[in-house]
């Protein structure tokens, strides 16, 4: 699957499956627009790693910084929620750690709001967050060996790839609309349930 304009089924279907955007499509900093039906408040970011071989190819691909924005219409301003690297050891993985292990395609993946899926591998951020959002726009500035670099390489290198991304949080249902012909009601207008991703 090449690329946010193919679509998002690889991106968010809750198996390891490779999302990819090579640099010769335009795409850097890769930038993934998600919109959904549901409010929600996003609390962390979770990448898992591709199916490549243990390669600089596939590993140069990893990001290892985001930015999360989020907007309640499509006619609004994008709002920045967080930004920063990913947890120290996949952000520091081939630089002072060995490199991030690479995951196996067609697994399923087993997360929950709390953590990601222990037996595969991933880098994540959690954040503190009060605001609802219904879309987030996700940018990835750097990657594991992003441009520009001290040294040539091949063009190939420079790509991103990830098997899956996962926005941990929690949704927001609204209740029907109350008519106060009735009288008041004792459930609560919204309700808060932790999302799988």
């Amino acid at each position: 699957n090449l690329g946010p304009n193919r679509g998002d089924s690889f991106l968010r279907d809750g198996q390891i499956s490779d999302f990819a955007c090579p640099l010769d499509q335009g795409a850097f900093p890769p930038e993934l627009v998600l919109t959904q039906g549901d409010l929600s408040r996003v609390t962390g970011i979770r990448v898992y790693a591709n199916t490549g071989p243990l390669s600089a190819e596939f590993l140069f691909a990893d990001p290892i910084t985001y930015s999360i924005e989020g907007r309640l219409g499509s006619n609004d301003d994008w709002e920045l929620i967080s930004e920063g690297p990913f947890n120290e050891v996949w952000f520091n993985g081939m630089i002072t750690g060995p490199p991030p292990a690479r995951n196996t395609f067609g697994e399923p993946i087993d997360s929950s709001y709390l953590e990601g899926d222990t037996t595969k591998s991933f880098g994540f951020a959690t954040f503190e967050n009060t605001v609802v959002y219904r879309d987030y726009r996700v940018i990835f500035p750097r990657l594991r060996r992003s441009p520009p670099i001290p040294d040539p390489q091949p063009i190939q290198y420079i790509q991103f790839i990830i098997a899956e991304l996962e926005l941990p949080g929690v949704l927001i249902s609204v209740a029907p609309s109350i008519n106060t012909q009735q009288g008041p009601t004792s459930a609560p207008s919204v309700s808060f349930q932790p999302s799988k991703h």
